[in-house]
């Protein structure tokens, strides 16, 4: 009979046991900060959900026989919300079109303008305020419905939050 020497089994789980723990801990390295990062972006906008909304009162989110698109934003939420809104984006939706436009503080007039007002840059609502814009595609660029998105500060730069508000267009 041959002499056969193994490997005892407490010797077998310990080992078992240690290699368990050292890829728990190499996993651990990845996952962790790879969950707080995930945590912490996830949550950059949630106070920002309903901060722009559409408002009716003036009577503008619309489309007038020139094709122009006005509409007026308002802000919502406390101040100190205003310290990290960077600007917002506007997302126009039609049968066959998409099309997005980003505002953002201090940005001279482009495609989209002040209603009534003779300045040379767009404005972005604080809280408590509104603010009435023209928006003029071209000719044929029929759109259906407006959805608006708060630009926010993070460390990392800007980051677009969900769509706090979205209306229909209707004719002027």
């Amino acid at each position: 009979m041959e002499n056969k020497r193994g490997v005892s089994s407490a010797v077998a789980s310990i080992v078992l046991v240690l290699l368990t723990l050292i890829a728990a801990g190499i996993i651990a390295q990845f996952v962790v900060p790879f969950v707080k990062n995930g945590l912490s972006q996830s949550s950059e906008c949630i106070n920002y959900k309903d901060y722009f909304d559409f408002d009716n009162t003036f009577g503008y989110n619309c489309r007038n026989q020139n094709g122009n698109y006005t509409f007026s934003v308002n802000a919502k939420g406390e101040s100190d919300l205003d310290l990290k809104i960077n600007g917002l984006v506007l997302s126009f939706y039609g049968d066959e079109k998409q099309r997005s436009e980003t505002i953002k503080k201090n940005q001279s007039i482009g495609i989209i303008s002040m209603l009534n007002v003779s300045e040379s840059k767009v404005k972005i609502p604080r809280p408590g305020e509104t603010h009435s814009y023209i928006f003029s595609p071209e000719v044929d660029e029929v759109y259906s419905e407006v959805q608006v998105n708060p630009i926010i500060i993070v460390d990392s730069g800007e980051r677009v939050c969900e769509s706090t508000n979205k209306i229909e267009v209707r004719k002027c």
